[in-house]
């Protein structure tokens, strides 16, 4: 089959038939600028904190220690990706970022393949509004995963356009399924982001087909009919169903359980269920194997019955249902009759004493029988069809997570799909937690629900796209097999995780915090995006649906973002591409509305309107900054005033008379945009001397970190006190970014982290070391709050202080501000009051300006800082 496609392919370039025209190589030039600038000195920019943490894992996964996924990491995607760049082509700073680059290249040419629906003109204006803009120029060349989301959720957009245009043969569109069902895949294991990029997704398919949905759902067409949009919607639902299962976990305090822990303090037990009480036991038949091979072999002739046509897909599951209802029976029985046996037995005729857990034994018990006792009393025609068989599901889902519970090995199996904190003294007793119940059976509920409802919707094209998507993430999540919790921590905590950390709101950012980062580094996309959502939105019928689907994007991400609690900088990535892509698509049109080339007295007249546009604005800023200055009596500032009188008449005059002018007039301000960006992107990525402020850094490594690892790898590791173990002692504060610079020092022993005491500390805290206390080490890194004095360390040169992490000193916050303790409407009314002071307030409004346009800042870094004491001899 491969053979025939690339012999078709070849066959249709020899033929001419594959073009490469205009459109692709101005696509082909703006990639490789792109490229250039993605990987120009990618090793310059000393590692930030996140990106030591992600590349550290990869790095020893890479090495062959264990990796484990945990969700305060994201997903495994990131970590599994760059540890096959390290293992198979080389470990440096490069080609650890080179992964991240690449995806951001790729983000650049994705709007071609929108080019139908944005027209020519606007994809190849959202390329470039996408290859220079500065945030994701930044976060390109910075390893952390949100530019590869920014990938997955674009191709999802193009995935669900091209199937839901019916513009080629059934079996064509059919790829855009499995497509789809592989980026989702990808997404959901890459980043918890990818919950709301699903959702929006998926509401934009549901709003674009809602039509055959609410057929199917009055009862005028099946559910296989529903095709186009529709179809994508119930792709993307079924698929993802058991994703959103921990949802449920919002509920969970009325009822005393906790199946999602909030911020526990430590990272991978947040957002996990608690083995604790009560406790639900399963005195389940081990049945002999006699009966497993039985089992094997009906399932055996009823796959070949499938394969052959003999049996069909439904039949199969209605049949199955019908069995596993009278199987569900006697479990249930037994649950309710074998259960107070089995206590009396194994506990020597006294009950647990935890009333709640043997109350809970015996409901679930008892509710189970009664269930599959209504259900064995309904005529057969009840339950065929996909309603009947969604009511057995509940029943079917427990039955099967007992046999596995026994049959697989009982709690040797359950212990690899549960993680930590599982107790293994309960699963060997064939006790599970009510808490870890709950999660499991919604689980094994929802797959068979999206299960039931896809393969009654799509049949073996669902099941093939399944096969793609759980082909991609069970690999994944347990790193090839080798970590089964991650089919649990990848499906319930994930999602547990990001709901538990809302109310911790790292970062503690205001609600506007995008909106600075925005206005200061995307102003092109800003601008022209907010611009075209009212445009698309007004022309929603134009362009078949997907303005508004754009448009709807752009304002959901900008929503949704600014509500969250967590805020930090990597996350404008998120808002940048639907605001370029919006942005893209108006200037397109705009580019349309002018008649090229510029010729003749109306092409002279356009001519002066694209370039005296920018100029007013150029003029007018000049003039607000002398203004604010207080510079009132410079003759320049008032010459400025008085051009920009008859400029701004002259403006008015073309675009009155001139058709087009003012399309003209817009283009010349998206190039002065667009210039500006690109200075400001050339500011942000290329300077690595810690001189320039950029909002941008939150918790950046600085370049101390990296001349300090230089200098001990000249004077330390390289000489001959390179071979003695221990020879320098680094403080576990300053353990990332540092950790990844000296990987292979610590793993070769040559540097050791350690636990250093406050410099105030006369005592000395139980388990810490002091600087100077060991006769060993060469050099210590000790971070400021474990300073000393020079003469508490003997035979050391104290070196500093060095700054270690950079932050961004937040001059748009309120000062003195404390969110996490002050309500939402208090909140509001101190910022409306903040916002009014600092308009009233030249000095601040001046401040303001010279940052945005300049880059111009008055503080200084927040920073963490440390000192180097470096033994006597050691200075000669």
């Amino acid at each position: 089959m491969a053979t025939e496609a690339l012999k078709s392919l070849l066959e249709r370039i020899w033929a001419g038939s594959f073009r490469f025209g205009r459109l692709e190589w101005i696509f082909l030039i703006v990639a490789l600028i792109a490229a250039a600038m993605r990987l120009w000195e990618l090793d310059g920019r000393t590692m930030h904190y996140d990106e030591a943490i992600h590349l550290h894992f990869s790095w020893k996964l890479a090495q062959g220690m264990e990796f484990v996924h945990s969700p305060w990491m994201h997903g495994p995607f990131q970590i599994e990706l760059v540890a096959l760049v390290l293992k198979f082509i080389g470990d440096t700073d490069f080609l650890a970022r080179l992964p991240y680059a690449l995806f951001g290249v790729v983000l650049v040419v994705l709007p071609y393949f929108l080019r139908e629906a944005m027209g020519e003109k606007g994809a190849v204006c959202a390329a470039i509004i996408l290859a220079f803009s500065p945030s994701l120029l930044y976060f390109s060349r910075f390893g952390r995963n949100d530019i590869l989301m920014a990938v997955w959720a674009v191709s999802l957009l193009i995935m669900l356009w091209r199937y839901s245009v019916p513009d080629c043969s059934q079996n064509r569109r059919r790829r855009y399924l499995f497509g789809a069902a592989a980026i989702t895949a990808l997404m959901l294991a890459t980043k918890e982001t990818a919950y709301f990029v699903i959702l929006f997704m998926g509401l934009a398919a549901l709003g674009l087909g809602w039509r055959q949905i609410l057929g199917f759902l009055k009862g005028r067409q099946s559910l296989a009919a529903c095709g186009s949009a529709a179809g994508f919607f119930i792709l993307l639902a079924t698929l993802t169903l058991p994703q959103a299962a921990a949802l449920i976990a919002i509920a969970q305090s009325p009822f005393g359980l906790t199946l999602a822990a909030h911020d526990t303090g430590s990272t991978g037990d947040t957002g996990a269920p608690v083995w604790e009480a009560p406790l639900v036991t399963f005195p389940i038949w081990a049945a002999p194997m006699w009966v497993h091979i039985v089992a094997a072999a009906v399932l055996v002739v009823l796959a070949v019955g499938v394969a052959r046509g003999a049996w069909r897909v439904r039949n199969v599951v209605e049949l199955t249902a019908v069995a596993v209802a009278a199987l569900s029976t006697v479990a249930a029985v037994a649950v309710v009759v074998a259960s107070p046996f089995q206590r009396l037995l194994s506990e020597r005729g006294t009950f647990t004493g935890n009333m709640a857990g043997d109350y809970v034994d015996y409901g679930v018990g008892l509710a189970l029988m009664l269930l599959a006792v209504a259900l064995l009393r309904m005529n057969l025609s009840a339950v065929t069809g996909w309603r009947g068989v969604m009511l057995l599901l509940g029943p079917a889902a427990l039955l099967t997570f007992c046999w596995l519970l026994v049959c697989w090995g009982g709690s040797a199996f359950i212990g690899q799909l549960l993680p930590a904190g599982a107790s293994a003294e309960d699963l060997s007793a064939g006790k599970v937690a009510v808490n870890y119940l709950i999660p499991l059976f919604t689980l094994l509920t929802l797959l068979a629900v999206g299960g039931a409802v896809g393969t009654a919707w799509g049949g073996g094209v669902w099941l093939g796209c399944a096969a793609v998507f759980y082909g991609i993430w069970i690999p994944l999540y347990t790193t090839l097999f080798t970590n089964g919790a991650g089919m649990f921590t990848g499906s319930w905590q994930s999602l547990g995780y990001w709901l538990m950390q809302q109310d911790v709101a790292r970062g503690n950012q205001p609600w506007y915090y995008y909106f600075v980062g925005l206005t200061v580094y995307e102003l092109l996309a800003l601008a022209f995006g907010i611009v075209a959502v009212v445009w698309l939105v007004r022309r929603r019928s134009a362009y078949g649906g997907f303005g508004i689907v754009l448009a709807a994007w752009v304002v959901a991400t900008l929503a949704i973002y600014t509500v969250a609690a967590e805020k930090m900088p990597w996350l404008l990535v998120n808002m940048t591409v639907p605001l370029a892509l919006a942005a893209g698509m108006l200037l397109g049109h705009l580019l349309d509305r002018v008649p090229w080339p510029l010729a003749g007295p109306g092409g002279r007249r356009l001519a002066l309107s694209l370039v005296l546009a920018p100029a007013w604005i150029g003029l007018a800023i000049w003039v607000a900054w002398l203004a604010l200055k207080g510079d009132n009596g410079n003759i320049w500032g008032w010459l400025g005033v008085l051009i920009l009188l008859p400029l701004s008449a002259l403006i008015a005059a073309l675009v009155r008379v001139q058709p087009g002018a003012g399309a003209a007039a817009a283009l010349g301000v998206a190039g002065l945009l667009l210039v500006s960006g690109v200075v400001g992107a050339w500011r942000a990525a290329y300077t690595y001397d810690d001189s320039n402020l950029e909002i941008l850094a939150y918790a950046q490594g600085s370049v101390d970190l990296t001349t300090t690892y230089v200098d001990l790898k000249n004077r330390v590791f390289s000489g001959a006190d390179g071979t003695q173990s221990g020879v320098v002692k680094v403080d576990y504060d300053m353990w990332y970014p540092f950790q990844w610079y000296v990987r292979k020092e610590t793993r070769e022993g040559t540097l050791e982290f350690d636990r250093f005491c406050a410099a105030n500390d006369d005592d000395g805290s139980e388990g810490c070391r002091r600087v100077g206390e060991d006769t060993g080490p060469s050099v210590y890194l000790a971070e400021h709050a474990h300073a000393v004095d020079q003469g508490d360390a003997d035979q050391y040169r104290k070196e500093g202080p060095m700054r270690n992490l950079l932050w961004y000193p937040e001059t748009y916050r309120r000062p003195g501000e404390s969110r996490a303790d002050t309500g939402m409407w208090r909140q509001l009314n101190a910022d409306v009051a903040f916002f009014r002071d600092t308009a009233a307030d030249p000095e601040k409004l001046r401040s303001a300006l010279e940052y945005v346009i300049a880059r111009r800042q008055e503080s200084d870094w927040f920073t963490a800082e440390y000192y180097q004491y470096t033994k006597d001899q050691m200075q000669e």
